[in-house]
């Protein structure tokens, strides 16, 4: 009778180890119908990324030697300005405190006039005018990432809305209500009938990364580092399904998959005639 090598018997939490083809044959058609009894529903949507912001508010002006922390950097406001590096011109009035500060953070026009000429521009944000007397702030760093970026100050006259940069979100969380999805759970493959989002692909195998909880997962194409997940920058269009992987290509990834796994399945040493 046909069977697997018994240097490399696959193991199946139903089967203590398969060795013969009716084995592998019950294997594969449990391993089908778990895989396809996982979830609810095999439709789902994405969330886009969403860069965090932050929002430093003025009342008056700035007053020397106060501080405003802005991820690495750390600007001083003096009455007048050198060389020196993150120095920002206080100016006549808020207006000026804004237009000035914004500069530096940029690392726009002004540079040895309106903020020291050795200053650098902000590797972790970027700054604009805000509505009324204040500055927007938009991380460099995509995602949730971005929420890390210090924001704080020893301003007597503004201050931040948060000790850091708040509201971003990595693309790369599916929603599917109720999709009784497992960590590890795959292969499967994406579709799309318009567009998956970018990031995804319909030619990937893709595996249950995270399960951020009942109605949420993340994917990932690389099944033997379960925290890399899969990362998008839109939410694509139209709708986007999840399907269980059947082909030759699955069903070795698989055998693989299953106890102690050789790093590949070779025909010649790992299965005698399937």
């Amino acid at each position: 009778m046909s069977r697997i090598a018994r240097t490399r018997h696959l193991r199946h939490r139903r089967f203590g180890r398969v060795r013969h083809s009716d084995h592998l044959l019950a294997f594969l058609s449990q391993e089908a119908t778990d895989l396809n009894g996982t979830g609810a529903a095999d439709t789902f949507t994405m969330a886009a990324r969403v860069t965090a912001t932050g929002v430093l508010t003025f009342t008056g002006l700035a007053i020397a030697d106060e501080t405003v922390t802005i991820g690495s950097q750390v600007y001083t406001w003096k009455a007048a300005i050198g060389d020196t590096a993150n120095e920002v011109l206080i100016g006549a009035s808020a207006a000026d405190c804004i237009t000035n500060l914004v500069a530096a953070i940029n690392g726009a026009a002004g540079n040895g006039t309106l903020y020291g000429a050795l200053t650098d521009a902000n590797v972790d944000v970027t700054a604009a005018d805000g509505a009324g007397d204040t500055i927007d702030l938009t991380a460099i760093p995509a995602g949730a990432l971005g929420n890390a970026v210090a924001t704080t100050e020893t301003l007597t006259n503004g201050s931040f809305g948060a000790a850091t940069l708040t509201g971003g979100v990595d693309g790369d969380t599916l929603n599917a209500v109720a999709h009784g999805l497992a960590v590890g759970d795959g292969p499967f493959l994406l579709s799309s009938t318009t567009a998956l989002p970018a990031g995804l692909s319909t030619t990937e195998q893709y595996w249950v990364a995270e399960v951020v909880d009942a109605d949420n997962f993340k994917l990932t194409t690389d099944r033997d580092n379960l925290t890399s997940p899969a990362f998008c920058t839109d939410t694509g269009t139209g709708t986007h399904t999840l399907t269980v992987n059947d082909t030759a290509e699955a069903i070795f990834e698989i055998m693989k998959e299953k106890g102690v796994k050789p790093a590949t399945i070779a025909a010649a040493t790992d299965v005698d005639n399937l």
